[in-house]
């Protein structure tokens, strides 16, 4: 379930924070001020993954993995050569904002804040080694062990 969760989230960013989408927002929003714009995206992005907690471990659990990779496609845009030089400020300044006020606060750090600190320490700090890996590709088939397959007719 985990991996299925790290994937579907990558589908799903792979998409929504594509270089070439994130500046016809900056491009559309400077047409038009009505429009979304990209800041106003990763905020709600980062609100709605980062800021979410759950009573669940097991909900928490899946809800990291999509942490982890909102963290890295931001950082993606940060640095990649096909954004925008408004895309890769705006994610910067994303990034280090969740540094401020996610991972680094000190009543109530988010889980797992040593590492996504040290994952963006080491992203300014080599950011010319960063690489968006994929995550694993689901296995055809219904996942091991769920019992939505009935290939017996249950008997009354």
């Amino acid at each position: 379930p985990l991996s299925a969760a790290n994937t579907a989230s990558e589908l799903t960013l792979k998409l929504l924070l594509h270089p070439q989408r994130a500046n016809r927002l900056v491009l559309q929003h400077s047409l038009n001020s009505d429009q979304l714009n990209f800041k106003q995206l990763l905020d709600e992005l980062v609100q709605q993954s980062f800021g979410k907690t759950y009573k669940s471990d097991y909900l928490n659990a899946l809800q990291q993995q999509i942490n982890e990779n909102v963290l890295k496609y931001i950082m993606n845009l940060a640095v990649n050569k096909d954004s925008y030089i408004q895309v890769r400020s705006i994610a910067n300044e994303v990034i280090l904002t969740l540094s401020k006020d996610y991972f680094y606060r000190k009543k109530e750090p988010l889980p797992h804040a040593m590492i996504y600190g040290k994952m963006i320490k080491e992203f300014y700090d080599h950011p010319d080694k960063f690489e968006l890996n994929s995550a694993p590709k689901i296995p055809d088939g219904s996942p091991i062990g769920t019992d939505i397959c009935h290939y017996n007719p249950i008997q009354e």
